[in-house]
């Protein structure tokens, strides 16, 4: 990516990124649910909601829209870790914008080639066996570093103080 090109993504606010999402997705026939901040928003919806719940043909969408530079709140990370076992969830960037077009583009029957990182949180195509939900998959990234490891210790701890 050339300097010019990161400027620009980084001049593009979220509410902005948000509308083009939002355009592109109900373009191509997805239901669009974004709740729009109130001043009683923070009474009546739990904090960390992702952004975006996008649905159609028994896909369930969950995405996270921030501008270039900005980071998931712990209260967002909570809610993407909750959803992550039983929905695609995103955190997209405008950089990302190519990942969206292909997601939303994606027919029922290739959905389940993407998962979510256990490891990183992000999205990735995976190859061979399809991902099973409720068990941890990891990118190529974090396949290579010890992530899986460190689960899987935490995971046993947890199941031999359940059983102890």
């Amino acid at each position: 990516m050339t300097s010019g090109n990161a400027e620009l993504l980084k001049s593009i606010s979220e509410s902005d990124y948000l509308e083009q999402v939002i355009e592109y997705a109900e373009i191509l026939g997805w239901l669009v649910y974004h709740v729009f901040e109130t001043r009683n928003y923070a009474k009546r919806t739990s904090s960390g909601f992702p952004d975006l719940v996008l649905v159609k043909d028994g896909r369930i969408i969950f995405a996270e829209l921030k501008r270039e530079t900005g980071k998931v709140s712990p209260a967002q990370q909570v809610w993407l870790d909750a959803l992550v076992p039983c929905s695609e969830v995103y955190v997209w960037r405008p950089s990302d914008w190519e990942t969206v077009e292909r997601v939303l583009a994606l027919p029922v029957t290739q959905a389940d080639r993407w998962a979510s990182c256990s490891g990183c949180g992000r999205r990735y195509e995976r190859t061979g066996r399809s991902a099973k939900r409720g068990q941890h998959n990891f990118c190529p990234t974090c396949r290579v570093s010890t992530i899986p490891g460190t689960i899987q210790k935490r995971v046993s701890r947890t199941k031999q103080r359940q059983e102890g």
